[in-house]
């Protein structure tokens, strides 16, 4: 992972650049300043598509940011013999060492390490970047669909995103709106929504459910306990302090992160 993330720009470089292609290389013009630590993804233009089975690429997380995808999805496995999560569509394709962890939490600390750097020039109260340097600002949406049982799954899910979470790269709500983060976890497949939901003061896991699905018509229900419809900007541009829904779909959450 040190390797890839080191040689990161490398890593996205599809094409040889025939000019001054020696430039800020050790005894050529521009020697030391190739580099600067945010350049990991740079030249990657962010774009709203989503790495659905993302583990099915060759190189899962990294081809996903490589191309501009703002969503991820992994599908995670727990059995009783551990309390390690797994990686795949099912059964038959997982492997000892295609976790939660090795796949996603680890690379994703290390990636947003290097675009936080501690340098004079940062502000350490200031938001925390993202993973693209061209829009530091932009959330990733971690889509996390539980395959085995959610009662069981969710505290370790929790549990093994805490690296994430205590470095400030979580989106999380705070019980009266949602501060958007680096990262976006939306659980989606057997995830228990009355867990999500029990904290109502910080959750930094929301639910993946179809818009419709959050309104219900005023004439399906009475006055009194009628929902009120969010505008499109409340509900889909989810900005750092103002967005008051407590369920977000990973489709609404490719705009970009901003300061209310």
């Amino acid at each position: 992972m040190n390797v890839l993330i080191g040689f990161g720009p490398l890593f996205w470089d599809d094409d040889t650049d025939t000019f001054l292609p020696q430039w800020g290389q050790p005894g050529h013009l521009g020697e030391g300043l190739a580099r600067y630590p945010t350049d990991f993804t740079r030249d990657v233009l962010p774009i709203p598509c989503h790495s659905h089975n993302d583990y099915w690429r060759r190189v899962p997380l990294f081809e996903a940011l490589h191309y501009g995808c703002t969503g991820v999805e992994a599908d995670v496995w727990m059995f009783d013999r551990n309390d390690e999560l797994f990686v795949g569509h099912d059964k038959s394709s997982l492997s000892p060492n295609r976790t939660f962890q090795n796949l996603y939490v680890h690379p994703l600390v290390e990636i947003l390490d290097k675009q936080n750097p501690s340098t004079e020039f940062v502000d350490t109260n200031a938001m925390k970047n993202g993973v693209f340097d061209e829009e530091p600002e932009r959330t990733l949406v971690l889509l996390v669909d539980f395959k085995t049982s959610g009662r069981e799954l969710f505290p370790h899910v929790q549990d093994q995103l805490s690296v994430l979470r205590s470095k400030g790269y979580l989106t999380y709500f705070n019980g009266s709106a949602t501060v958007v983060g680096p990262v976006t976890v939306v659980g989606t497949g057997n995830t228990p929504f009355d867990l999500i939901t029990g904290n109502d003061t910080y959750r930094d896991v929301f639910f993946d459910a179809p818009l419709e699905s959050l309104w219900v018509h005023p004439a399906q229900q009475a006055p009194a306990t009628a929902p009120k419809r969010e505008s499109l900007d409340d509900g889909l541009a989810p900005k750092r302090s103002s967005m008051p829904l407590h369920s977000l779909n990973p489709k609404t959450l490719h705009t970009k992160r901003s300061d209310a």
